[in-house]
């Protein structure tokens, strides 16, 4: 048997991003009547981005953005992400590049051969 996702709110955006925003990040103050207009920018995300794995990925990859964590001056915060520019976390913009291919990635036939010299007895 399957659950199923309940649908995200407002003040689950909210707490998503107190949860698993960077610690370099701004916390946002979630107050008790949310602000509309903050309220339609969130609506319109979640017209896009209906599911929880969407905003923790979105939210999370922003460790990944040097100048989003206040390389130059600036910082991502929680009104940028719902904002139409936040659009990029969601489409993977900020993901981690995958690590670079070394020695240990190479195909078995290319990898370098260590060979033991067996010592044949014989004094020097």
């Amino acid at each position: 048997m399957f659950e199923l996702e309940q649908e995200l709110t407002a003040r689950d955006v909210f707490e998503l991003w107190n949860a698993e925003r960077p610690a370099a990040l701004p916390a946002v103050r979630i107050p008790s009547v949310l602000p509309k207009d903050r309220v339609k920018q969130i609506a319109a995300r979640l017209e896009e981005y209906p599911h929880r794995e969407d905003w923790i990925g979105a939210i999370r990859s922003l460790a990944n953005w040097e100048f989003g964590l206040g390389e130059k001056g600036w910082r991502a915060n929680f009104d940028w992400l719902i904002s139409n520019k936040g659009r990029r976390a969601f489409e993977g913009a900020f993901l981690a590049p995958p690590p670079e291919e070394g020695p240990a990635f190479l195909p078995v036939d290319q990898r370098p051969l260590f060979v033991k010299k067996e010592e044949d007895g014989q004094d020097g």
